[in-house]
């Protein structure tokens, strides 16, 4: 394993105490969820941390955000939804803001700089999960401009040649080539 990755399990005491935090995250009870003792592995990179329950990558920790991960069906399937036309699905699966030409439909009811699923027009699938600029209410009704923002490291890590960070403002991640290669060589099995 690189020496930039570590990759270790929790013990049960702080496997407790972790699914104690994510239930008050969540708003329900982790236990139900995961079970009362889910094998916990942290993927430790220099900015980032994945959580592996159950061989399942379920949560990111960018910085100090907590994110879920398109694998963790079970919360996401809770979350309100923002279904886009096809043309924007290449720009987001690439770590462009969700704009409000590109929506088509919002199902459900959300605050600002809340979690929403972003799913394709075509297939009803999950592509994303970001986080909301207006309410519910305002985002129906606005025509133009930002409507969600791609949470930080969560679904996208901008890979380039030189290595140098791309929109630094905007929080991306430069990641190498042989970056990108240690991260999915720990990840898989």
């Amino acid at each position: 394993m690189p020496k930039d990755i570590k990759r270790f399990f929790l013990r049960k005491r702080e496997a407790k105490r972790f699914l104690r935090e994510i239930s008050g995250i969540l708003g329900t009870d982790a236990e139900k969820i995961f079970g009362s003792k889910p094998k916990i592995e942290i993927l430790e990179m220099k900015r980032k941390k994945a959580y592996i329950i159950d061989r399942a990558p379920l949560f990111v920790m960018f910085e100090d955000l907590l994110l879920p991960t398109l694998f963790f069906k079970e919360y996401l399937s809770n979350l309100p939804r923002v279904t886009v036309d096809m043309g924007a699905v290449p720009y987001i699966c690439n770590g462009a803001d969700v704009m409000a030409p590109g929506v088509v439909r919002i199902s459900g009811d959300f605050k600002k700089g809340e979690l929403v699923v972003v799913v394709d027009e075509r297939n009803k699938q999950p592509i994303a999960v970001a986080q909301s600029i207006f309410d519910s209410e305002k985002m129906r009704i606005t025509k133009k401009g930002k409507v969600l923002r791609m949470p930080v490291g969560l679904n996208h890590q901008r890979m380039k040649k030189s290595g140098k960070y791309k929109r630094a403002k905007k929080g991306w991640v430069a990641v190498s080539k042989e970056e990108a290669k240690k991260i999915k060589k720990v990840l898989t099995y």
